[in-house]
C-alpha cells in the first residue's frame, strides 16, 4: 500500500528484505576470490595433506559412494532441500551449502546442479556457478566441501521427514551409501529371483 510516496510493508515483509539482502552480501563477498596466500612451506605441506585425505576420502566414509547417481538413495533431508528449490521456494543458506555439498560429492554433473537453480527468483548464472564450483574445490582455496553431519542438520531446521536409515547414520552420506547398498542388494535378489523362475520354467 502506498500512501504520500511510501510504500507500508508489515514487519514480516521487513525481515524478508533484511534477509534476501544479507544473503546476498554474504553470497558477493563468497563469490569474490580471496588473495591472501600462505607462506610456500606451509602450502606445500596443506597440498599433501589435501592429496593424502582426496586418495583415501571414501576408506574414512565407509565403503565407496555409487559410480553412477542414485536419485532413489537421496536422503530425506536433501529431497527436502532440491524438492523445494524446484519448487520455487527460497532456500536457506544452510539449505543450499548442504544440498550442494551433497550432490558435488556424489559425483553430480555441475550443469545439471546449476539447472536445479534456475527457478530462484533470484537466480544468477554465473553467480551459482562460481558457488558450486567454489563448494566443489574448483575455484577459491581448492578445498571440496563435504556437507553437514546430521546434527549440524537438524540444528538449522533441515532435517526433515527422516526415516528408518536415518536412525542409524549420523550423515547425509553415510545414509546415501546405505540406502545405495540396500537398493542394489534388492535389485540383485529380484534378478537372481527372476532368473531362477525362468531356469524352473525352461526345466519344465
Amino acid at each position: 500500500k502506498m500512501t504520500n510516496g511510501y510504500v507500508s510493508i508489515t514487519g514480516v515483509e521487513a525481515s524478508r528484505l533484511m534477509q534476501v539482502e544479507v544473503e546476498k552480501w554474504v553470497n558477493e563477498r563468497v563469490a569474490t576470490p580471496s588473495s591472501f596466500k600462505l607462506p610456500q612451506a606451509l602450502q606445500v605441506r596443506l597440498d599433501e595433506i589435501k592429496k593424502t585425505f582426496d586418495e583415501n576420502r571414501s576408506k574414512l566414509g565407509g565403503s565407496a559412494l555409487p559410480a553412477e547417481v542414485m536419485n532413489e538413495a537421496f536422503p530425506p533431508c536433501i529431497n527436502y532441500c532440491l524438492e523445494g528449490l524446484l519448487a520455487g521456494r527460497r532456500a536457506s543458506h544452510m539449505e543450499r551449502f548442504a544440498l550442494t555439498s551433497f550432490l558435488v560429492n556424489i559425483g553430480m554433473p555441475l550443469d545439471q546442479m546449476v539447472s536445479f537453480y534456475t527457478s530462484v527468483t533470484d537466480f544468477d548464472e554465473s553467480l551459482t556457478r562460481y558457488q558450486i564450483e567454489h563448494i566443489a574445490g574448483m575455484k577459491g582455496n581448492r578445498t571440496k566441501y563435504t556437507p553437514p553431519t546430521c546434527n549440524t542438520l537438524r540444528t538449522h531446521g533441515v532435517c526433515r521427514n527422516p526415516d528408518s536409515v536415518c536412525k542409524s547414520v549420523v550423515h547425509p552420506l553415510s545414509y546415501y551409501r546405505k540406502k545405495a547398498r540396500l537398493i542394489l542388494k534388492r535389485e540383485e535378489g529380484k534378478t537372481a529371483e527372476e532368473a531362477e523362475s525362468l531356469n524352473t520354467a525352461t526345466e519344465e
